[in-house]
């Protein structure tokens, strides 16, 4: 099993997010909840108690295993419109200020909330942005990767967004 570095994107990351959960390049939604939980089953640290070095293990394995399900459930989403349908990976379109963020390097990803439009992340300067209805765009300084990958994978984002980053981030209008 392999882990997605944080710098690596475009299709190695997809392909070592696919690796991570044992699946091959295209998967249904049904394979991707199944190979997660049959992983989640194996490595909760809840199992692993007896043992620090084995504790410690299973804990970056369910990080890898949580970040690799966030990643390709967020690709799949984005794919099939939130129909459930089998991603391949495309090498993602790079929005520029006008369509999506300031930060041209930050890969917009749509999420389904009444206010809030698209999220991005840029995991060299831990910026997060929020791109809301109307266009009005902010960025969140200092939010860890495990807090953007919370936000896309919550069922409401929107008030994950209200919750856990825009009252306690610094968060500025772009």
């Amino acid at each position: 099993m392999s882990c997605a570095p944080r710098e690596m994107t475009g299709r190695a990351a997809f392909a070592a997010h696919c690796d991570a959960l044992g699946l091959s390049q295209a998967h249904t939604a049904d394979e991707l909840k199944h190979a997660y939980r049959r992983l989640m089953l194996q490595w909760h640290p809840d199992r692993h108690h007896g043992d620090a070095e084995r504790l410690a293990t299973a804990l970056a394995r369910t990080q890898t295993i949580t970040a690799a399900h966030a990643y390709l459930a967020a690709a799949q989403s984005a794919y099939s419109g939130g129909q459930g349908a089998s991603p391949q990976y495309e090498e993602p379109v790079r929005r520029t200020y006008v369509e999506g963020f300031p930060d041209a390097t930050v890969l917009e990803v749509h999420v389904r909330a009444p206010n809030l439009k698209s999220v991005g992340y840029n995991s060299v300067t831990a910026d997060l942005y929020l791109k809301f209805r109307g266009d009005r765009v902010y960025r969140a300084r200092g939010v860890p990767r495990v807090v953007f990958e919370a936000l896309i994978a919550a069922p409401a984002p929107g008030a994950y967004a209200d919750r856990h980053i825009l009252s306690r981030y610094q968060t500025q209008r772009c």
